[in-house]
């Protein structure tokens, strides 16, 4: 199974015996406020989503990220679940333990999961379906690069707004030429030749991952 890293967080995705912390994730109801129903969800309907999370995982190769700190505990989940269109294409989203709120976690972990959707899973469309009202999550989309589709309503009646990130938009960085030479950003993909060619396969991918973070969160890197 796909790891992802930053400095100060770790991902893995879900399994089952992460059933106690989605539990209790999901029935927390600071965590729910800007759901559709808008109350906890109950202990046997989180357990049946968990393992919908690990069947994804299973079938198509990508599903929910738990998110650790260094120190392994337990600050939240990107949610990322195929959506009903056919061919199916991911929904993403965050559930940040209340504890941890305002330190940027989201984003962070968010940015992750969408490049990891889009160049290992090789997904060309993601999607997201936030209510108007929340104004936090509206902010962590805008970061990860998604923009506006279009506005709508829920089943329950709440003002949705949907944000969508396609490949091709994704991955518009910089190219350079000359005579002799083409220079594009280093990619996860380039991992191998950028091993081969340093000698030193752990420092490279390190490396490599480093460098792609700073790719999306600041527009610049390898």
């Amino acid at each position: 199974m796909p790891e992802l890293r930053t400095e100060r967080l770790r991902l893995r995705p879900i399994a089952e015996s992460d059933v106690d912390a989605w539990v209790g994730l999901r029935g927390d109801p600071r965590t729910r406020v800007y759901s559709r129903t808008g109350v906890p969800v109950p202990p046997e309907q989180a357990r049946q989503e968990l393992l919908a999370a690990c069947t994804s995982w299973r079938e198509l190769g990508y599903g929910h990220w738990v998110i650790s700190d260094t120190t392994d505990s337990f600050l939240g989940v990107i949610v990322v679940q195929p959506g009903a269109h056919e061919p199916p294409e991911p929904e993403l989203g965050w559930i940040v333990v209340p504890e941890a709120w305002g330190q940027g976690l989201a984003t962070e972990a968010a940015r992750l999961v969408a490049a990891d959707l889009l160049e290992r899973a090789n997904v060309t469309h993601i999607t997201s379906y936030l209510q108007a009202a929340n104004t936090a999550s509206r902010r962590v989309a805008e970061k990860v690069g998604m923009r506006l589709r279009e506005r709508g309503t829920d089943s329950s009646g709440n003002a949705l707004e949907v944000y969508e990130l396609e490949a091709e938009r994704a991955g518009a960085r910089p190219r350079l030429e000359t005579e002799r030479c083409v220079l594009t950003p280093l990619e996860l993909a380039d991992v191998d030749e950028h091993a081969a060619a340093s000698g030193r396969h752990d420092d490279a991918v390190r490396d490599t991952r480093l460098s792609n973070e700073h790719w999306q969160a600041h527009g610049f890197g390898h």
